[in-house]
C-alpha cells in the first residue's frame, strides 16, 4: 500500500489482513494530525477504521488527553508482569486495550504462561 502526502509517496507494508502500526506509520500519522488532518481523513488515507486512528492518537498522546505521563508509564513498567491489563487500566483510569497498546509501544511483553488473575 502506498500513501501520498504533499506530493511524496510512502510505501506502507501490510502484514496479512490485520492493520499494523509501524514506526513509519506513527511518524506519518503524527505529522498529518499536527498539520490539521481530521481522524476521518486519516482513516481514509491509511485505509482503516476511524476508531483505529482515535486509538492510535491516544497511544501516541496526540488526542489532547494526556493519559501517558511518565508516572503512568512507570506504573506500567513496574507492574505489567504481575497485573492484568484490566487491573492496570483500573489503576490508571483507562480501558484495558489502551494499556495493551501502550505496553506494545513501550516494548514491554509478558512471557507466555503468566498466572491468570481471578475474575470478580
Amino acid at each position: 500500500m502506498a500513501i501520498e502526502v504533499d506530493g511524496k509517496v510512502y510505501d506502507v507494508v501490510e502484514q496479512g489482513k490485520r492493520f499494523r502500526w509501524t514506526p513509519a506509520k506513527d511518524m506519518l500519522l503524527t505529522d498529518l494530525y499536527r498539520k490539521g488532518s481530521s481522524p476521518s481523513e486519516l482513516a481514509q488515507r491509511f485505509r482503516c477504521r476511524e476508531g483505529l486512528i482515535f486509538r492510535r492518537l491516544r497511544v501516541l498522546d496526540l488526542s489532547g488527553e494526556k493519559l501517558w505521563t511518565a508516572k503512568n508509564d512507570k506504573l506500567l513498567r513496574d507492574n505489567y508482569r504481575r497485573m492484568s491489563n484490566v487491573e492496570l487500566g483500573e489503576k490508571i483510569g483507562c480501558v484495558h486495550f489502551y494499556v495493551g497498546d501502550r505496553l506494545a509501544y513501550l516494548g514491554l511483553q509478558r512471557k507466555k504462561g503468566r498466572p491468570k488473575t481471578k475474575k470478580k
